[in-house]
């Protein structure tokens, strides 16, 4: 974009994987790491290998023709902090940076740019699993502290607080992205807020329904990051602004989405609309309940209000066609939305 303004005229694109706890943690805690010799490209491998690259590119603003590209120096160091990573305060890092510039003959002045940029972006499965199924760990595990320690210690006016704070400040967040993944991130924060909302009001009707809003959850959100893969793969990109068309140029996985939105937001006949009601109805005729559960559920509505902007309008493209596999999958997930809403009431 930068060389597309004119602001630069060449860039160097280097990009990096580096080792991360947060990241061994979560392929970890899923089991999805080798627990046998690495063997990445055998047919018989057991699991994932998580390692460490680096690749770069040269992007031009002008057919350099002739021109060659030079190499003019660099520097490398091992500070032997750790086995991959550097020391945490940066001075290692700036020693090689400071060599290399030496090397070069240059100062850093004479970088016109530096932009670093910082992703964490997963393959669309990884992450509606792990905002499906794994963030409900901690939800378990909150709940059965809660209830070891509330026959001395009554925790339950802190955490509304919390859950309350918590889906509020996620909802606002998710308004100001654009990126389709990251909404449906930053929902995720807000729905495990409503959840321990609704745990901790201390009505057996709201304890229930967020127990069935964790149900409820894993179906509507797995939903929607499938579908948004779909989606990024097809037209490429991932801001909301940039995507138009998806009910044109992908019909079933619009009507996947849309279902899936319709649990999300608790519409009427949708899974989401039961575990709702019965956190709501938990509440009581407490106004205070009433006008933050009401809140929250307007938070979530105009947020995805903003998330449909892109089923519509003119696409560029031809009709795509998706595999059969992919329509089976989204499509099961939305049948359950739907079905969720009539059986709630038999199932709770």
């Amino acid at each position: 974009r930068m060389i597309e303004q004119g602001a630069i005229e060449h860039a160097l694109v280097i990009g990096f994987e580096l080792y991360n706890v947060t990241t061994l943690s979560g392929f970890n805690g899923l089991q999805l790491i080798t627990r046998d010799k690495l063997r990445p490209f055998d047919k018989e491998r057991s699991g994932l290998v998580l390692g460490e690259g680096c690749g770069a590119i040269v992007l031009s603003a002008t057919d350099n023709g002739e021109d060659k590209l030079v190499v003019s120096g660099g520097a490398s160091n091992c500070d032997t902090h750790s086995v991959t990573a550097a020391n945490p305060d940066g001075s290692s890092i700036a020693a090689v940076i400071d060599a290399a510039l030496e090397s070069a003959a240059i100062t850093a002045g004479d970088i016109s740019a530096v932009k670093a940029h910082g992703t964490a972006s997963a393959p669309s499965i990884i992450s509606a699993t792990l905002s499906g199924l794994y963030v409900k760990g901690g939800v378990y595990m909150f709940i059965r502290i809660t209830d070891m320690f509330n026959p001395v210690f009554n925790t339950n006016e802190i955490f509304m607080f919390l859950g309350f704070t918590t889906s509020v400040i996620g909802f606002i967040f998710a308004l100001s992205q654009t990126d389709i993944k990251l909404i449906l991130a930053y929902h995720t924060v807000s729905q495990i807020g409503l959840i321990v909302f609704g745990l901790s009001i201390g009505s057996e009707y709201s304890y229930y329904g967020a127990f069935y809003h964790i149900c409820n959850h894993a179906i509507f959100k797995t939903t929607l990051f499938l579908t948004a893969g779909i989606i990024i793969e097809e037209y490429g990109v991932r801001s909301v602004k940039k995507i138009r068309g998806v009910a044109k140029r992908m019909p079933w996985v619009a009507l996947a989405t849309v279902i899936a939105m319709f649990g999300i937001t608790g519409a009427p006949l949708f899974n989401g609309s039961v575990s709702k009601y019965m956190i709501q109805k938990g509440a009581g005729h407490s106004l205070m309940f009433e006008a933050a559960f009401t809140i929250i559920n307007l938070g979530t509505i105009v947020s995805f209000v903003k998330y449909s902007t892109m089923l519509f309008g003119d696409s560029k493209g031809k009709r795509f066609k998706i595999r059969w596999n992919q329509r089976l999958a989204i499509m099961t997930l939305a049948l359950i939305c739907f079905f969720g809403g009539g059986l709630g009431p038999t199932v709770m």
